[in-house]
């Protein structure tokens, strides 16, 4: 009877400990409105990720009170493409059909601003899903000239391209969408639509972070192709969305000799034409930087060669930690709120969102 015993008992330690492991590989979303998710990399002097920390090694402040990890994972995506080490967390009304986000999560915002950026815009988006979208990553296209056009995640590179083609440069805000040209003289249809992108031009972009809302224990990133930026950042910084800024110009300075001949300005006024175009710069620069940096993700400024900073990008989306807990603030504002995040072992550096909006 004792080997029998010693038998049944060593299956049930096997079972118990199966379903244990099997336990932690679940993953549940946390729908609680309290419940705030982090995803955050970590760096080495050297700026090599660090593997193999654990929750204990994490301290997270909120409003500068120390909040309880209550939830942590550490996500590896192969950079070739495949299955990562921890399967991600699904709102319970999103359909089956929509529950593919366990790869790398790309939405590609083309916001060019000018007719000028219209090439580089193209060129480069191509460039990142041509080469650095891999097998089983999701990403879909928001354009801010055809803001209403069906955003659709994929991994069809065929769909992503034919998706980036007709990006033109024209700015949303006049009629000089293509379906808005002459928005009063269009025919019903046409006049319906552009009046409805002109009242409401993020409705598809809302769409995308909806969905990047119902999933958990997955970075969702947007990578912003613009000439600068000096605007708003809603719907995007309501989001738990890293976001890459890519500064489509490439090396910019303003050319006083250039300017010069071409404006026919001298002396003081073209002194003071070329101080005013390097504020306009500066502040451009600066929007992206600050866009990028407030979400724990950063910004290809001032280069003429992306491929390194493209595969920084996937990088980042390739290893990272998922930090999450229960925030203490019990006050009911919508007003922002600051997350710092650190580890306590020294010469390490964490990149991380620097705070939410609270949902309702």
């Amino acid at each position: 009877m004792k080997p029998l015993s010693k038998m049944i008992g060593a299956v049930a330690l096997a079972v118990s400990a199966f379903a244990a492991v099997d336990a932690r590989q679940q993953s549940v979303f946390r729908a609680e409105t309290n419940y705030i998710e982090v995803v955050a990399r970590v760096t080495d002097r050297d700026g090599q990720f660090v593997t193999g920390l654990t929750a204990a090694d994490f301290e997270i402040k909120e409003q500068g009170r120390r909040e309880a990890v209550d939830s942590f994972s550490f996500v590896e995506l192969p950079v070739s493409g495949g299955a990562a080490t921890v399967p991600a967390a699904y709102r319970a009304d999103l359909p089956q059909e929509s529950r593919t986000a366990e790869g790398r999560l790309y939405l590609i915002y083309l916001n060019g601003a000018t007719a000028a950026n219209t090439v580089h815009v193209r060129q480069l988006a191509a460039q990142f899903v041509q080469e650095h979208v891999m097998p089983g990553d999701r990403a879909a296209v928001w354009d801010s000239q055809f803001p209403r056009r069906d955003v659709t995640f994929t991994d069809d590179k065929t769909k992503l391209q034919a998706d980036i083609e007709p990006y033109t440069g024209l700015s949303l805000g006049g009629t000089d969408l293509p379906f808005a040209l002459g928005c009063s003289q269009s025919s019903a249809g046409a006049r319906e639509q552009c009046q409805a992108a002109l009242l409401d031009p993020h409705t598809q972009l809302k769409k995308a972070v909806d969905w990047f809302n119902a999933i958990q224990g997955r970075r969702k990133s947007i990578v912003l192709f613009a000439g600068g930026w000096d605007g708003p950042t809603d719907p995007v910084s309501r989001a738990d969305i890293t976001l890459y800024a890519v500064d489509v110009r490439g090396l910019i300075a303003p050319d006083p000799e250039m300017l010069g001949r071409n404006s026919g300005l001298t002396g003081a006024a073209l002194a003071n034409e070329v101080g005013s175009r390097m504020f306009a710069l500066n502040r451009s620069v600066d929007g992206l930087w600050t866009l990028a940096e407030r979400t724990g993700g950063f910004a290809l400024i001032n280069k003429n060669e992306f491929s390194n900073g493209f595969r920084r990008i996937v990088e980042a989306n390739s290893q990272y930690y998922v930090l999450g807990y229960a925030s203490s603030y019990t006050r009911r504002d919508r007003v922002f709120r600051e997350i710092d995040v650190n580890v306590n072992k020294p010469g390490l550096t964490v990149q991380a969102r620097r705070g939410y909006y609270p949902r309702f």
